[in-house]
């Protein structure tokens, strides 16, 4: 039986015989209204945590109080206050507040509780706060199943437990994983990020056999989804993907294998590749109607442009153009945004963090600039007569965007499209012959120390990779047969020192920042030296090769004193390493140390033989700072850093 206690007015005098009542009777159980109740600073052993309560209020409005809060009789200087405080179960007294507050309960509700004594009121709040054992995620996973098999929709669970519709959807899909794979979770022998990643297909058989085949060091969640997917594309990645939409590839009939444990739930992988291509073609043509009709003589669809097929091309001469008022706003927006994600990648850098919100903010500046520098490209006019002797490429650039290169000769054309328009081949841009770069022996160092430096940073994030370069390096030493094999040295010490000695702006780069920020976080983990190698040996497998990864990649040494030596040129292309994310050219990195005409060579280069203009009449330090503005955000490079 449980004594009701009621809250105490001028009328009402019940309140300690309603408490006395209980204790003859030895019954502590007692209802009591909840504006009675008042957490414990005294007698409740848990000083921290506990705030946040939504989830729990949830459950309690679903499901009622399952567990009674355990309340000793307030006493101020002696007195009794008429008040109890809860000195086990201040979680529980907060959501119930949480719902009086939302009035989903009264605040005079009368709340479960047991009396305790004084004596023991510590004992007791210690005891109920210990020798718990959280339920393992499996079974919680399982539970939200069944209750689906049963009938419950994912809105109705989520309402009931207090969790997102997205977070029971989660939870579902993982219960769904393999039973073997599951059972080996449950024994920790698969992490809950492993999980997630195995769960990216409903195939029993295919989770198992990736699993099963997979290397230790390829056991990482990265890595399982990759190849899981590996014959799909990144529904938020991928360029194509970016170009067609998810929407319109859905309606062709393309199927999405949905991520839901992407960021908000959007990510996933589109199946049907060919179809996507398909898709995208059919964008990119209708494209090039619109193009054949501005009079261009030929254009050509394209998956990629690069800086080699483009010198191939001679440049029709163009005449700048204002932009219109819709241009002009949409550049204006566009610069507005650049400006605000560039202070943003600024403040992180400044404070050397690089976590994932630095690498989505990085993302959007550089599809920003894309845009940006798209609209500036259509900012020129060209004569009917130079149509009719030129054209244009149309490629999908890496945001997903259409980009158009208008104004192109080809090759077979030069010597026609020059005598037609009163001009020298040579003129007509492209490639200029016989054209080799002022590079110096030093300035080679300091451009190929960046670059070793971008490497390293690369290698270390890419596990697999730096475990062939690292073999690669040690089969070349070890058999006679490879000495005369082109070599990246992997040395057993790091060389970072005379990457600092070539290029004395090394310390101030990304990838150097990069690097340190993981020597720091490691320096602080490893024990002493009498403890290393056992430590080493009770290493999970995915931290080991994070370690060996590092140690690789900071004993690499690509340097060249030659544009002529090219070291690494098989390593960064595995790890598709483009050093434009990592270099900026400046006056100096570069400029100050070239002669003025390769200054102008590179503006043209970057931005367009008109853009040059005034420029040859500069001093050299004017020439520089002008090269610095009119290159900004051009992602150029010079020809040591394109390979």
């Amino acid at each position: 039986m449980e004594a009701v206690i009621e809250k105490p007015t001028k009328k009402n005098a019940r309140l300690a015989e309603a408490i006395a009542g209980a204790m003859a009777a030895d019954d502590r159980n007692v209802l009591v209204p909840l504006s009675q109740l008042v957490l414990s600073e005294k007698y409740n052993v848990r000083k921290q945590g506990g705030d946040d309560v939504d989830e729990l209020a949830a459950l309690i409005d679903a499901h009622g109080l399952l567990q009674r809060l355990l309340i000793v009789e307030q006493v101020v200087d002696g007195k009794l206050t008429g008040k109890y405080e809860v000195n086990a179960g201040g979680r529980r007294w907060r959501a119930l507040k949480r719902l009086a507050e939302c009035k989903k309960i009264g605040k005079d509700e009368l709340i479960e509780c047991k009396l305790v004594d004084v004596d023991n009121a510590i004992e007791v709040s210690l005891a109920e706060n210990s020798g718990r054992e959280a339920m393992h995620p499996a079974d919680a996973f399982a539970a939200f199943k069944r209750m689906a098999d049963e009938g419950k929709s994912f809105e109705t669970i989520s309402a009931r437990f207090g969790v997102s519709p997205l977070t029971v959807a989660r939870r579902m899909r993982l219960a769904n994983v393999s039973p073997v794979l599951m059972a080996k979770f449950r024994d920790d022998d698969i992490d809950l990020q492993q999980l997630m990643a195995l769960a990216i297909t409903d195939d029993h058989e295919k989770q198992e056999m990736v699993w099963e085949n997979a290397s230790a060091w390829e056991r990482d969640a990265h890595s399982l989804r990759r190849m899981l997917t590996e014959n799909e594309v990144d529904a938020v990645k991928h360029p194509l993907a970016r170009f067609v939409g998810i929407e319109s590839y859905e309606a062709a009939g393309g199927y999405v294998r949905r991520d839901l444990f992407s960021e908000e739930g959007k990510g996933g992988y589109l199946a049907d590749v060919p179809l996507l291509r398909k898709l995208a073609n059919e964008k990119l043509h209708a494209e090039a109607g619109n193009l054949k009709a501005e009079g261009w003589s030929w254009v050509e669809v394209r998956e990629t442009f690069t800086y080699s097929d483009r010198i191939s091309f001679g440049t029709l001469s163009a005449t700048p153009r204002e932009p219109n008022a819709e241009e002009q706003s949409k550049l204006d927006g566009l610069q507005a945004k650049s400006e605000e994600l560039s202070a943003k990648i600024e403040q992180f850098e400044q404070n050397e963090d690089y976590d994932d919100e630095y690498e989505k903010t990085a993302q959007a500046l550089d599809e920003v600039d894309e845009q940006i520098e798209l609209i500036k490209s259509g900012l020129c006019e060209w004569s009917g007569e130079a149509k009719a002797h030129g054209g244009a490429v149309i490629i999908i650039d890496q945001g997903g965007n259409v980009d158009i290169r208008r104004g192109l000769v080809l090759p077979t054309d030069r010597k026609a499209a020059a005598v037609a328009l009163s001009t020298t081949e040579h003129a007509l841009g492209g490639k200029p012959p016989r054209a080799k770069p002022a590079i110096s022996e030093k300035l080679m160092l300091k451009l190929s120390s960046h670059r070793t430096a971008a490497l390293q940073a690369a290698l270390m994030e890419n596990h697999a990779v730096a475990l062939v370069a690292l073999a690669h390096g040690l089969v070349i030493s070890t058999f006679s047969r490879f000495h005369l094999a082109p070599e990246v040295k992997v040395r057993g010490t790091s060389c970072r020192h005379s990457l600092k000695s070539h290029a004395n702006d090394m310390i101030a780069s990304r990838a150097w920042r990069v690097i340190e920020a993981q020597i720091e976080a490691w320096e602080k983990k490893l024990p002493d030296a009498s403890e290393l190698f056992g430590w080493l040996m009770s290493m999970p497998s995915a931290e080991l090769m994070a370690l060996l990864a590092l140690c690789t990649a900071v004993t690499l040494d690509a340097t060249a004193g030659s544009p002529d030596q090219q070291p690494g040129i098989e390593l960064a292309a595995a790890l598709r390493l483009d050093m434009a994310d990592w270099w900026r050219a400046s006056g100096e990195s570069y400029f100050e140390n070239v002669p003025k005409d390769k200054v102008i060579e590179a503006v043209a280069e970057a931005c367009g033989k008109e853009v040059t203009a005034g420029m040859d009449k500069m001093k050299k330090g004017e020439a520089v700072k002008a090269a610095e503005q009119r290159i900004d955000g051009k992602r150029w490079l010079p020809l040591p850093l394109r390979g």
